[in-house]
């Protein structure tokens, strides 16, 4: 069994893709505060069966909210996984994964102090899955999930969401260091975008990453994603918005000491939408520290 927790804390303005998963929110030049934990009990033995069970809490809030694309909020993530084996490298597995939000208008923009008071809106989600997890050799693990979703947001009274739900994960080692990830998924993300709640994001990734020691790496990472918002809206002339999304990043962490060291990325993002003002395009260069038992 092994035992996994991990807190952290961003205060930042460029690393919005810790704040939105999705992609709706995009850089916008304001600072903000992040702080998420999350434990993880896990077991995982070539041929027995095997568990995971995990928690995680997140509180986000801008620090001087002028004109926010985006709302603050807190609230629990939490899911568990059983595995049931069908060979020494191949499991069946059931999933489920939970979420409870309460979302808040940022203070300064006709909302009051994070965290104080109603919130505007709630999320209430919960996905069940099945699917397949091993490994096809030394460090190259793999998995294959498909299911069903709702995700509701009381106090919003907009309709909720209700579809299949997937994803999957594949990584291959080429040499020891050397490291070729594809992943995918289809799910919702709540949204701030006028009278919807939430958008499902289809997406693909390829990522290929290279280790050097005390465990600095390089990689490049290239996402392409189709976006769909739940309903029509009066900002697109009563048409349902849909946005296409391309990211492209380079990064290398470089670790002077094992709890030390610094982050430089260069990212490039494209979106276009039948939503005009939402058509987004930028290139960002990051310098960063980065310390903790890493």
């Amino acid at each position: 069994d092994r035992l996994t927790v991990v807190d952290t804390y961003t205060r930042g303005v460029s690393e919005v893709g810790k704040i939105d998963e999705g992609g709706e929110l995009v850089y916008d030049g304001q600072p903000f505060n992040l702080n998420r934990w999350s434990v993880v009990l896990d077991r995982r033995v070539p041929g027995r069966r095997g568990y995971r069970v995990s928690v995680a809490r997140s509180d986000f809030n801008y620090v001087e909210a002028t004109s926010p694309s985006f709302f603050d909020y807190r609230g629990f993530e939490y899911g568990a996984e059983y595995r049931e084996p069908l060979s020494p490298r191949l499991w069946i597995t059931t999933d489920y994964a939970g979420r409870r939000f309460r979302q808040y208008i940022p203070a300064g923009f006709g909302g009051e102090e994070f965290g104080v008071g109603v919130p505007f809106r709630k999320e209430h989600s919960d996905f069940g899955e099945v699917g397949l997890s091993g490994v096809l050799g030394p460090r190259e693990p793999f998995f294959v999930r498909a299911g069903y979703g709702v995700s509701s947001f009381p106090l919003s009274g907009t309709r909720e969401f209700r579809g299949w739900v997937a994803s999957t994960r594949w990584q291959f080692a080429f040499g020891p260091r050397t490291f070729l990830v594809l992943s995918a998924w289809r799910r919702p993300w709540p949204s701030f975008f006028g009278s919807n709640a939430y958008y499902v994001e289809t997406r693909v990734a390829a990522q290929v990453r290279r280790s050097w020691i005390r465990g600095s790496d390089v990689g490049v990472t290239l996402l392409f994603s189709g976006v769909r918002y739940g309903e029509p809206d009066p900002l697109v002339g009563n048409q349902v918005r849909s946005d296409d999304r391309t990211y492209v990043e380079a990064y290398a962490n470089v670790l002077l000491h094992s709890r030390f060291g610094f982050r430089l990325s260069a990212t490039h993002q494209r979106r276009t939408s039948n939503f005009a003002p939402a058509r987004h395009r930028a290139t960002t260069l990051f310098l960063g520290m980065v310390f903790g038992w890493l």
